[in-house]
């Protein structure tokens, strides 16, 4: 499908320059700055990538917060940029009554138009903490999976059965209806990229 090739290009792309970056740089140069609470990140290796990819970044006092959980609204806009190499349009029309004073409203509205993201009654619930399995259910429709295999009362068997099969659940511990946090959220990603 043109969402998974999009996500292979872009991924593939910042990759090369991420690696090219590494290249020119002189032998000496110091590690970069690293997150100040590095000792609690399980998943330091796909945060690290996610953080050189500029995906995700730490907090103002340094810290990563792995165990905060992250939001709905957070996540679309991550998807949103796992799809899109270019700056969204501004203004788009999100089909949710609830997000449209969201700050993320332009990447909701994106992901809504890709069938990454859904809603129920018409609402959104960006302000919501993400479950895991809604987490792996936008990888898998990013990846090119049939979105419509992923709604109705069969959803959630769907999802694990294809996120176990793509190992975008290797390492997780956590019940995949838990909320996901920062730390997870990054290891689905990563996951999904590899």
């Amino acid at each position: 499908r043109k969402e998974a090739y999009v996500l292979k290009k872009f991924l593939c792309l910042l990759l090369a320059a991420v690696v090219a970056g590494l290249l020119i740089l002189p032998c000496a140069a110091a590690e970069p700055t690293d997150f100040t609470d590095r000792s609690t990140i399980r998943n330091y290796n796909a945060v690290r990538m996610l953080a050189d990819l500029g995906l995700v970044a730490g907090y103002s006092d340094g810290s990563f917060g792995p165990d905060k959980l992250i939001r709905r609204e957070e996540v679309a806009k991550l998807m949103a940029l796992l799809c899109e190499a270019e700056p969204l349009a501004q203004n788009a029309s999100a089909p949710f009554y609830d997000s449209t004073t969201s700050w993320a409203a332009d990447y909701i509205a994106y992901c809504a138009e890709h069938d990454i993201i859904a809603g129920s009654s018409g609402r959104f619930r960006p302000a919501d903490h993400v479950t895991i399995r809604e987490l792996a259910k936008m990888l898998l429709v990013i990846l090119g999976e049939d979105a419509s295999r992923y709604v109705g009362a069969s959803w959630a068997q769907n999802v694990d059965e294809d996120a176990f099969v793509k190992g975008i659940y290797a390492g997780v511990s956590d019940n995949y209806d838990s909320a996901a946090s920062r730390d997870t959220a990054c290891l689905l990603i990563y996951n999904a990229m590899l």
